[in-house]
């Protein structure tokens, strides 16, 4: 074949090849439209209201202070009659020790003054009221109510992990509302009327959870609008590598071109992690926890050898306190993932032992090695490496709320315990991990973190809109094409 007779096929061909991808652009794109813009618009939405929801002032919970002596938590258990303990904590509140206690089968902290062993009665609600008005900063509107939270509704919804939880609600315009925990103290989420609605517009156009009774049908049919949204992307991709030298075209329809190249890396980074996260998202699970039954009588360590924030637990089937090291874990600011994490040798908390107060040599690498074991279902080798995790940050991203956690890695597995609550605050598989980290860097462009959150969500902002104005031009075209001719 001659040179000539290839260009001869080449011209003929062409014409065919372009009306075959602009075809197929417009049926596949029209299918897929008003989902995309409506899925485009609620993500452009979602950093503009986040910024106008309520956000907490302080952080970190209150610091606690110990400056009175007091009784061990034997004598304290005596005198109040309490034979077994699941968990116990000494806090301090305005200087007073204070132990923070949980019976076998209950939910609810009681509180009993360690100087005279006297209950301090609703001292959970009341520990509740001061956290959450720490936390919003609120301490004048009057408080309308609170109360403990034991299942997920939809106000406090599965993401937010932590259970139970106290529901603080102010007497404010805004109907505030703060979820705290009270062991340990720390801030679950702050809702208002404004958040509530935006969070329930948010879920049913962007999450389609109007469809969650049809979990299959659902993540079909918003499976196929994606791979619609994609082919149709891709389609339009090649229509302009066809035609962008050609003169002559309508003002949109150049727009419509010139936008759609620039908004297609993202619409397909949209799209993929998309899909990727319906298939491949695992449903939050329920957080493995280790309950404990501890002999009260065996408690008899004396208080002035504990700090504020003692934890305790049973180590090697004999009860511990479970106590930070002098030096706190944000002077050695390690954490895991993306830059280091703290090695097994640099322990963050030491051990003592519950009858007599003397430190447990190694506490800290057995009570990981133990608990690790029992929440993984699997022996762990008497030293196992592990990792102190400080800050939200990579895989392990602040949907999983506790901190500070340990990371080992188990069989290609990683697992995030958090050793104050004897609890297993994630599991990481490797397909989870492909999914985190394609949604986390396509979806959430968390790989422009460089340029900090504002810079970051603007240019998110700017993309999500980019596809909505490009999707729009193309309907207009297509609705354009349909009147009747004037003439």
């Amino acid at each position: 074949m001659t040179h000539a007779d290839s260009s001869l096929i080449q011209q003929l061909t062409q014409p065919n090849q372009l009306a075959f991808w602009y075809r197929w652009h417009r049926r596949i794109g029209l299918l897929a439209a008003i989902p995309a813009i409506l899925w485009a618009l609620s993500g452009l939405a979602h950093p503009i209201m986040t910024r106008l929801f309520p956000s907490a002032i302080a952080m970190k919970p209150p610091a606690e202070i110990i400056n009175q002596a007091g009784q061990s938590l034997a004598e304290v258990m005596q005198a109040a009659g309490i034979q077994q303990l699941a968990a116990a904590r000494l806090y301090g509140r305005a200087g007073l020790p204070v132990y923070q206690i949980r019976e076998p089968g209950h939910t609810t902290w009681r509180y009993f003054n360690a100087a005279t062993s006297e209950e301090i009665l609703s001292g959970d609600q009341e520990q509740a009221i001061a956290l959450a008005r720490h936390f919003t900063g609120d301490t004048r509107s009057p408080i309308r109510n609170a109360t403990l939270i034991t299942q997920f509704d939809v106000d406090y919804l599965p993401v937010n992990r932590l259970l139970p939880v106290w529901r603080v609600s102010f007497e404010r315009d805004d109907n505030l509302r703060a979820y705290v925990e009270t062991s340990p103290a720390r801030l679950s989420a702050l809702m208002d009327d404004r958040k509530a609605t935006f969070q329930n517009v948010f879920r049913l156009i962007h999450s389609w959870t109007w469809a969650e009774e049809l979990p299959v049908a659902r993540r079909i049919t918003m499976s196929l609008i994606l791979f619609a949204a994609a082919l149709a992307t891709l389609f339009g991709v090649m229509v302009y590598m066809k035609q962008h030298r050609r003169l002559g075209y309508p003002a949109n329809r150049r727009w419509h071109r010139r936008l759609g190249l620039l908004a297609g890396l993202s619409m397909l980074a949209f799209t993929s992690s998309g899909i990727l996260h319906l298939w491949l998202k695992q449903p939050l699970p329920l957080m493995p926890h280790i309950e404990q039954t501890i002999q009260t009588s065996l408690l008899t360590a004396k208080l002035s050898s504990l700090q504020a924030g003692a934890t305790l637990v049973i180590l090697d089937g004999r009860p511990a306190w479970q106590q930070k090291q002098p030096q706190s874990m944000a002077d050695h600011g390690h954490t895991h993932h993306g830059a280091t994490g703290k090695p097994a040798s640099l322990s963050v908390s030491h051990y003592l032992d519950a009858t007599d107060g003397s430190p447990l040599e190694h506490g800290e690498t057995r009570y990981i090695r133990q608990l690790a074991s029992a929440l993984i279902g699997q022996p762990l080798p008497s030293s196992p490496p592990y990792q102190w995790v400080t800050r939200f940050e990579g895989e392990y991203g602040f949907i999983n709320k506790r901190l500070p956690v340990v990371h080992v890695q188990f069989a290609g597995d990683s697992y995030y315990i958090e050793p104050t609550t004897s609890t297993l605050a994630a599991t990481v598989h490797p397909a989870n991990r492909v999914e985190g980290y394609a949604f986390s860097w396509l979806h959430k462009v968390h790989w422009l973190d460089v340029l900090g959150k504002n810079g970051r969500d603007g240019l998110l902002g700017c993309f999500a809109l980019l596809n909505a104005v490009t999707i729009g031009f193309g309907l207009w075209m297509w609705w354009q094409r349909r009147q009747p001719r004037q003439g």
